[in-house]
């Protein structure tokens, strides 16, 4: 078993209320903070990039074409254990990957204080909540509740691992480092074993299905510009100078290269001004400077002393966490996605339209057969 642990030595836990005074003490101690640099991660001065707008365009040359084409799809070697801090409850929490014999899809395990273990199904009949992440249940039993699935489903989709059963300790899923890239590297770590002929895990969108609210934010997944995989077009707008408008889109399908040197490293983000008020929701009681971006009250930069790891990095964390999203679902869907402004709650909604797409044509797929059984079996009389 491989086990990636992120917990705090002898440095004490900083939460995001008392971020900005213990960076400005340990600069007069001069000393450093821990902010984690891992992968892609650019050290230095702190970051002021004052712009409003941002836009990247990813293209790629390699593909899912063992997917799409022969239906094929992964699980792990062994097993893999995370440990650490829930972004939400603050709690220590754990979640181990491990492999499966044959193909059955990715489920989750909840295991309770007393042992006992509860299957979580990945669907979006699951899905109890998406406020600031997605957390998920069993049906009928509350007390299964697993918090932030997002990243771990988003490395598990990027590593194109369609079976894995996943148990957790705890009620949310361990923040890390606040991104997808630590789950990356274990997986890439144990490698992965080959399953054949599961094209009943992949998806092809046919019609475009389209969700909004009422303040203007949308997604969208429509037929697919490449019958490979997935594309994306994703437009974030922030009244931050630092972040301000963002946009991210792949002009080819993002195959496994793009997701970890573009995507997987790019952490969750909020406004320092927004600290207090998801406080007083009891929400982010276990975030930092080691597992979030902090945009400055002054609209001006960031806390983290470590700067960004990509120029646009909240728009690239939000097309990671729209992966995740998308695999509640439990497929891999080929087709084009684009939003503006999108967010758990409207990816959760697209999901479950997507879902009673896919229902809806199964059943004329399967009433279509029954059709041409019919006529097999029971011939129309010769005429006379």
């Amino acid at each position: 078993m491989f086990l990636i642990s992120k917990r705090r030595g002898s440095t004490r836990p900083c939460c995001f209320a008392e971020s900005a005074v213990w960076i400005k003490a340990h600069k007069a101690l001069g000393l450093t903070t821990t902010v984690n640099r891992a992968l892609f991660c650019v050290s230095g001065k702190r970051s002021n990039p004052n712009r409003t707008k941002c836009s990247s365009s990813v293209n790629g040359t390699s593909s899912y074409d063992d997917i799409q084409e022969e239906g094929t799809c992964y699980s792990l070697n062994e097993s893999v254990t995370f440990q650490g801090n829930g972004l939400h409850s603050g709690e220590e929490v754990s979640v181990t990957v491990s492999p499966t014999r044959s193909f059955q899809g990715v489920s989750f395990l909840y295991e309770d204080k007393n042992g006992m273990s509860i299957h979580v199904p990945l669907k979006s009949s699951s899905v109890v909540s998406t406020e600031l992440c997605t957390t998920i249940s069993a049906p009928g039993n509350p007390w299964s509740r697993i918090a932030t699935v997002e990243h771990l489903l988003a490395a598990l989709w990027g590593c194109g691992v369609g079976s894995a059963i996943i148990k957790v300790e705890g009620n949310e899923i361990p923040i890390l480092d606040g991104s997808a890239i630590q789950f990356v590297e274990a997986f890439e770590k144990v490698g992965y074993r080959r399953f054949a002929g599961h094209r009943d895990r992949i998806y092809q969108v046919q019609q475009p299905i389209c969700v909004q609210d009422d303040r203007g934010s949308w997604a969208r997944l429509e037929p697919p510009k490449d019958k490979r995989g997935l594309t994306v077009e994703v437009t974030i707008d922030f009244p931050h100078n630092a972040i301000g408008k963002q946009t991210f889109h792949t002009n080819s399908v993002i195959t496994k290269d793009i997701f970890i040197r573009e995507i997987a490293a790019a952490r969750t983000f909020c406004l320092e001004t927004d600290i207090e008020k998801m406080k007083g929701r009891n929400l982010c009681k276990g975030g930092s400077l080691d597992n979030a971006l902090v945009f400055d009250r002054h609209g001006d930069g960031i806390l983290n002393e470590g700067g960004l790891r990509y120029p646009d990095e909240p728009v690239r964390h939000k097309v990671l966490d729209i992966l995740g999203d998308l695999f509640i679902s439990g497929v891999f869907v080929v087709g084009h996605y684009s939003a503006y402004k999108p967010g758990h709650r409207l990816n959760s909604q697209l999901v479950r339209l997507l879902e009673r797409k896919m229902e809806q044509e199964r059943e004329r797929v399967s009433i279509s057969e029954e059709h041409l059984t019919s006529a097999i079996t029971d011939p129309l009389p010769l005429a006379k």
